[in-house]
This record gives structure tokens, sequence and C-alpha cells, in this order.
């Protein structure tokens, strides 16, 4: 279909200019002639045009939990001196880093459109080919019934914050809340509206999603790249369905990025 479509539309051009030499007076195999010569010298031209391959430029990725936020929102701690308790309480590990502390900041390096990446990830300092983060938000812990008590399980329930790359609902980042099922069941009715909430029978936790950076976000950072429809659109009404808003840049502000802001979090993504 596509190749009878060119052939119809190469053969409309010839027509056209043999019209146009015949009304200056060419004969009509002068006409032809010229025709045919100018429509192969211009599809020669058109088939050798230079295209620019696509081209990724290396970006950095901050994520700054609002800890406050989110432990009394979601009742893991009763009000903001509950959560500074916490915060004396924790002594930092360079073996363990600890969520409640850090700040989750990492260097898209590479990528490739086949979703191939090098990533430097500056909380585990190390290289990956994912973002994705797992931990314990000590010294959180949730008191287990003593019908939940066993030989094997007498601790107490621990909490857990995980950040991770995805390709689902349009791909992205997605961070959760890990939190006993009992707990959550009990609670749930108190706690803010999360995007999804999917219970693991394995483990008896349920994985909170409290906040998604939509993949569109960095599409920016890929170069000679043609998407469809407008790209700016896009990433506005991905923003909005995740609740992001973008915090207008500052006349003093040093970086070339983006800051996004939720209850939540705050995000800034800028190019290396």
């Amino acid at each position: 279909m596509k190749i009878a479509k060119k052939l119809g539309y190469t053969l409309l051009k010839a027509a056209v200019l043999y019209f146009i030499f015949s009304f200056a007076n060419f004969t009509m195999a002068q006409s032809i002639l010229l025709a045919l010569l100018v429509v192969v010298l211009y599809e020669s031209i058109n088939s050798h045009e230079v295209k620019l391959e696509a081209r990724f430029v290396p970006y950095a990725l901050l994520i700054q939990p609002n800890w406050v936020n989110i432990l009394v929102d979601f009742k893991l701690a009763k009000d903001l001196a509950a959560v500074q308790k916490m915060f004396q309480k924790i002594k930092k590990d360079t073996t363990s880093p600890q969520p409640l502390l850090e700040d989750f900041y990492y260097n898209v390096i590479q990528n490739t459109m086949t979703g191939h990446q090098l990533i430097y990830d500056t909380v585990t300092k190390r290289f990956s080919s994912t973002i994705s983060y797992y931990g314990k938000l000590d010294p959180i812990e949730i008191k287990r019934n003593e019908d939940e008590r066993t030989v094997f399980r007498n601790e107490e329930y621990s909490v857990y914050f995980t950040v991770n790359q995805t390709n689902k609902n349009s791909g992205g980042i997605v961070i959760k809340l890990g939190v006993p099922e009992r707990w959550y069941n009990e609670n749930k009715s108190n706690l803010p509206k999360v995007i999804d909430a999917q219970n693991d029978p394995t483990t008896g936790y349920y994985d909170l999603e409290i906040a998604h950076i939509p993949f569109s976000e960095f599409m920016v950072y890929w170069a000679n790249v043609d998407y469809p429809g407008d790209l700016e659109k896009v990433i506005d009404t991905m923003r909005k369905q995740y609740g992001w808003t973008q915090k207008e840049r500052g006349e003093y502000d040093s970086y070339d990025g983006v800051t996004l802001l939720s209850k939540y979090f705050k995000v800034i993504h800028n190019p290396l």
C-alpha cells in the first residue's frame, strides 16, 4: 500500500512537471525527458537526506521524601515531635543506608531506545541497569498480635520503603510503602488515598503505591526523536494524573532542570 501511494505521488509530480515544461514551449519529448530528470533528481536527493540519530542526554534525578507528611498521614507516627524522636534514634550507618535519613539521587548516564540503561545510585554507591531501592524504615515497628506470633516470627513487624522502575501504567518510577496486611485492613479507612494497593500473600504485606513519576517526564532527555502528538501536553497530563505540580524556576536557582512537588515528595531532574 505504501509503495503504491509513493508511486502515485511520483507520477503526479512527473505529470505536473510535464505540463509546466509543455507550457514553456518545450516539445513533448523534451517535456517528458525533463520531467523525468527532475523527478529522479528530487527522489535521489530526498532518499539521501541526512537523518540525525536519536541521542540520549544524561540526566540526574533527585527524590526527596517529606517524611513528616508521609509518616503522620499514614499513621506511622503521631505527630511532628514523634518523627523528630525517630530521627534522633537513627545513627548513620555507611554499610546500611537508612531511608529516613536519605535523599535518593541517581545519575542516568546511558540509555538506549530498547531500554538498556547505566545508572549510578549515590545511596548505595553502585552502578546498575535500573532504579531500585528496598529498605526498612527503622525504627518504625508495628506490634504483632499474640495470634500472629510464632517460634519463627516473634519480632515486631517492620515497615518498608521501595523505589523501583516499572513498565506498568505508562511506565516510570513507583514509590511504595510496605505495611502488614492486618494493620492495613484495620487502618485503611483512615489512610490517605493511594495510587494502588496490592496484597502479597507470601509475605503478609500490602504494598501501597504512594507516588508515581511517569516515564513521560524523562522523554525530554532524548534528542532527535519525533514523538506522536504534543510532548509538552502529554507531560502535563501525566503530571496531573499522578498529582504533581511543577515549581517555577526561581531567579537565583543554579540548576537547569525541573522541580516537581507533591504533598509527600520533591523531585528534581536536570541534564548532567
